[in-house]
């Protein structure tokens, strides 16, 4: 049996892991549109000769929205080194997470840190 402490500690995780991945949605949508216009998912890597990603942005995962967007449009130039290892040490708890395997204590503290940072930096 899985204890209650467990269940409720996964609880909160899948929440934290869900407002982040899509107050990034958000965040990349904002800017993008900020500056490329409304149609920007079909304008930007058209103007910039990229590959567009592979599927819309609503079913990107985590690592794909770095890859696809934060790591090569200018609006994201600004983006820190400190906002960017708070976004890698989601990836391996993400992974737990998405997976249905508990993550430990340590995990479930650093995903709140990263929660409190990526949230705040994205609003």
């Amino acid at each position: 049996m899985i204890e209650r402490k467990e269940i409720e500690m996964m609880k909160v995780a899948y929440q934290q892991l869900y407002e982040i991945e899509n107050a990034l949605r958000k965040f990349v949508s904002i800017r993008m549109n900020e500056e490329y216009g409304p149609f920007w998912y079909y304008k930007a890597s058209k103007l910039l000769q990229r590959k567009p990603p592979r599927a819309p942005i609503a079913n990107l995962y985590l690592h794909e929205l770095e890859r696809s967007f934060l790591r090569v449009y200018p609006p994201f130039e600004d983006l820190t080194p400190t906002f960017f290892s708070h976004l890698h040490n989601l990836y391996p708890i993400r992974n737990r997470i998405a997976h249905s395997h508990p993550i430990t204590e340590d995990q479930a503290d650093s995903l709140s840190q990263c929660h409190s940072y990526l949230t705040e930096y994205m609003t």
